[in-house]
């Protein structure tokens, strides 16, 4: 966890200086050079999967779960990713990060809420799918053994292809991306911590 945020706190500096920016700039372009209908309707169902609306949801699922299992008010946890929206609103207002320009992105159809800030810095979307693999691979993982190496291998994949669905839509800069992953996985681990915590104390715990 430290180590997460060790790289949310450099890559935000980095930010700050500009000094991610050029390669900012040569990700983006790099990305836009791909043509792939099938990268683009991917990406584009990966931004409605993981936009607030639905991640409210899959919350909401998760926290019955947990509240069936007897976790008490940490059933609660899954919700964790709001405090989050609620940074990443603050840092899009205060953080100077222009956001990538129209030319470098791809066009795609977004049915939900959709809100402009002056800048896009750090994604929500890497947010929330960091937020989502991390609290799972802590509360669904077996305790030890292979099985608990392939499921964190597995949704730390996941998150990172999600992620990196941003940068190749032409949402986000890689920076904004990066500094996503690594605020919502921190805080993911924690909240999947406390609710493993609380289902082993009433013996249903992986």
């Amino acid at each position: 966890m430290a180590a997460l945020i060790g790289i949310f706190v450099i890559v935000t500096v980095l930010v700050e200086l500009r000094t991610a920016a050029s390669l900012d700039i040569a990700v983006a372009a790099g990305a836009q050079q791909i043509n792939s209908a099938l990268l683009d309707r991917l990406a584009a169902a990966a931004a409605v999967l993981l936009a607030f609306e639905p991640s409210l949801l899959y919350a909401a699922a998760g926290s019955l779960m947990l509240s069936r299992a007897r976790a008490g008010y940490y059933s609660l946890l899954p919700f964790g990713f709001v405090m989050l929206t609620a940074i990443e609103v603050g840092m899009k207002l205060f953080v100077y990060q222009p956001g990538v320009p129209l030319a470098l992105q791809r066009p795609i159809h977004y049915p939900l809420i959709a809100v402009t800030f002056q800048g896009s810095y750090p994604s929500g979307h890497a947010i929330r799918s960091a937020y989502a693999a991390a609290f799972a691979a802590i509360v669904l993982a077996p305790r030890r053994g292979l099985g608990r190496s392939v499921t964190f291998a597995v949704l730390a994949l996941a998150a990172l292809l999600f992620g990196l669905s941003r940068v190749y839509l032409g949402e986000h800069w890689l920076s904004d991306v990066l500094a996503g992953l690594a605020l919502g996985g921190a805080v993911g681990l924690v909240c999947g911590w406390k609710a493993q915590a609380a289902l082993k104390t009433r013996g249903t715990g992986p």
